[in-house]
């Protein structure tokens, strides 16, 4: 037998990533690329199961760059690849279970410091609630903002233990809108907008993430006043991840045959 980890083909091989780069390459991933790029994810399930593929067994052999964890609002994260060179970072976001569901009740109201692109590939689908700030009829929350701390390594790695919500004040935020995504279905989300995301039953919902680079130094935070801060994030362990990893595979080649 040959060597095992001779015949894990590269991620940056895959036809899906030539695509993404090329979309995001120039344009410096503006939300309209990044809207793009969602596009391609949703209409690609085939190539986007081989590159999951390519992750999973990467991962098994080799290790991950960037170490995946349970996300405080209820999902696992991934960062499956990433070239700051184009730039384009994808991440897999996996929500499933009575756990996640719990987490996602607690979550707070947030944006982001970059922009990105999105597409459901497995699953029921999400919600998605969206907040603006209203100093007349919101209702009471405190204001943080999120500081990742970068001390070697990956930031999604050193996050684990040591991001930082620093108190801006009180504020009032009144819900928006909500509506939901279904599979397949893309999402573009820029820095203006605050949200939350809920998965829409607790079976396992999957979406592909196309970020762009940061744009801001942070991120806004809401809690809503009287509540306990929310729980850190978790460090996945071997075992589940590499059970969550199959398990979404499996979801997404189900989802291929529902276009």
């Amino acid at each position: 037998m040959g060597n095992t980890n001779s015949m894990i083909t590269e991620i940056d091989e895959q036809p899906l990533i030539g695509k993404l780069s090329e979309t995001v390459r120039g344009a410096n991933a503006d939300v309209s690329s990044l809207q793009r790029a969602a596009k391609i994810l949703a209409g690609n399930p085939a190539e986007v199961l081989q590159v999951l593929a390519v992750y999973a067994q990467r991962a098994k052999w080799r290790g991950f760059a960037s170490q995946p964890y349970w996300h405080p609002n209820g999902f696992a994260k991934f960062v499956v690849y990433d070239d700051a060179r184009v730039p384009l970072r994808l991440r897999l976001h996996v929500w499933a279970g009575e756990d996640s569901r719990v987490l996602q009740d607690g979550q707070n109201v947030h944006g982001h410091r970059w922009n990105f692109g999105s597409a459901v590939i497995a699953g029921s689908g999400l919600r998605i609630d969206e907040y603006v700030l209203n100093d007349r009829e919101g209702q009471p929350y405190r204001s943080f903002a999120y500081q990742p701390q970068r001390q070697g390594g990956t930031a999604d790695a050193v996050s684990l233990v040591t991001s930082s919500l620093e108190p801006v004040g009180d504020v009032l935020v009144e819900h928006a809108v909500r509506y939901a995504l279904a599979i397949h279905d893309t999402y573009v989300c820029d820095i203006t907008r605050l949200h939350t995301v809920h998965s829409l039953s607790t079976n396992l919902v999957a979406t592909l993430i196309v970020q762009g680079p940061a744009v801001l130094s942070t991120a806004p935070v809401y809690r809503r006043s009287g509540l306990p801060p929310q729980p850190g994030p978790r460090a996945m362990s071997s075992t589940e991840t590499h059970e969550v990893l199959a398990a979404t595979i499996d979801a997404a080649r189900i989802a291929e045959f529902q276009r």
